[in-house]
């Protein structure tokens, strides 16, 4: 699925990885202007890329473009970081973050200390969908708030290979895993578990459920599909699955 989906665009995938393993080298060189600039000129090529395209293709590579800029911003930060220390984050006791510290150490206090500042109001969970990696779906629940036509594009994306491609591309470019992306009025977050993509979108500080799937998705994977391991070779859906239903109203107050 993933395959077929990056095939279509072999040439410009490689660009972007031959841009964005320059902005790695000169970032473990700790040339973090260069690293900053070439992160932007990764994410302007992607960003250009999927004004061409339409549909999931479009969505695809801006949400890759983001990703790339987000990124810049890390660097960014950490080269302000060289001439000052990073302020203590709120909450955490301890000394401030200095130097010495690993990039990959201070970058998870930056992400901390963003989330502990930013408001956008508590999360909704419009729709929650569990699919294996080959693109068949397992577990389908879908809000009665959440519109048929974003359903409907939401679904489009899903089983195009694009959730897949775009997961692997970034696990490769930038060696970290997919998590959100912007969609519509809300947020498409995943968690790739072995097999399995547990798929949630939701409006509001998607950030605050990232704790509550990852508690979902291991009695799930841990609990519950054991159970049904051979029905589901046979195609079985567990959409009606109490336990699973139960499992949803637990950690996501639906």
């Amino acid at each position: 699925m993933a395959n077929d989906f990056l095939s279509q665009f072999e040439e410009e995938y490689t660009e972007i990885k031959s841009l964005v393993k320059e902005a790695k080298d000169a970032e473990l060189a700790r040339d973090y202007k260069s690293a900053k600039n070439k992160y932007l000129d990764a994410a302007s090529y992607t960003l250009e890329l999927s004004k061409s395209l339409q549909g999931v293709e479009s969505v695809t590579f801006r949400n890759i473009a983001r990703m790339l800029v987000d990124t810049a911003r890390d660097i960014q930060i950490l080269q302000s970081m060289e001439r000052e220390p990073l302020p203590r984050v709120p909450g955490m006791s301890g000394p401030s973050p200095t130097d010495n510290e690993p990039l990959l150490e201070r970058k998870q206090l930056l992400k901390l200390e963003d989330r502990e500042v930013k408001k956008e109001g508590d999360p909704e969970l419009l729709q929650l969908l569990m699919i294996k990696t080959s693109g068949i779906p397992i577990f389908s629940w879908v809000s009665d708030k959440l519109s048929e036509n974003t359903a409907s594009k939401i679904n489009d994306i899903l089983f195009s290979g694009a959730i897949t491609a775009v997961n692997n591309l970034i696990s490769e470019v930038l060696s970290t895993p997919i998590q959100s992306i912007n969609f519509e009025e809300g947020n498409i977050l995943l968690k790739f578990v072995e097999d399995l993509i547990f798929v949630l979108y939701c409006e509001g500080d998607h950030n605050l459920l990232e704790d509550n799937l990852q508690g979902f998705s291991k009695i799930i994977i841990n609990d519950i599909l054991p159970k049904w391991e051979k029905d589901l070779r046979k195609g079985l859906n567990l959409s009606d699955n109490t336990e699973i239903i139960n499992e949803l109203l637990t950690y996501f107050k639906v």
